[in-house]
């Protein structure tokens, strides 16, 4: 009897997902456009260098209506997170692969309102 309880467990302990269970949320990261030519990404109040492969949640507070947020990089093609002629905060939820990221304002990226990181 105690060892099909034993193998019963070791059973059930093979079909467990080796990822995370649906439903289970993703890390935030926090970004700024504006009021002045700033842009910042930012986990847990530090700025964003390096992050692992994984789902993201980009919580965008807009500060301008003269700015927006968009990032790209592998698997993201030039995502607006935010507009211009819109101020406020907005939330975009994005899977990133390993590689090298841009996240910009469209109009103010030639002046140096950007910003990078990498996922490895």
């Amino acid at each position: 009897m105690k060892k099909v309880l034993i193998a019963a467990a070791l059973v059930a302990a093979l079909c467990l997902p080796l990822s995370a269970p649906a439903g289970t949320s993703a890390t935030r990261l926090t970004g700024t456009t504006g009021p002045g030519f700033t842009i910042t990404l930012k986990k847990a109040g530090r700025k964003v260098t390096t992050l692992k492969p994984g789902s993201y949640t980009f919580v965008v507070s807009d500060r301008s209506s003269s700015h927006d947020f968009w990032i790209v990089g592998p698997g993201v093609r030039a995502k607006q997170i935010t507009g211009l002629a819109f101020t406020g905060s907005r939330t975009r939820t994005l899977t990133l692969r390993k590689g090298r990221y841009e996240f910009y304002c469209k109009p103010h990226r030639s002046m140096g309102m950007r910003g990078f990181f990498t996922v490895r």
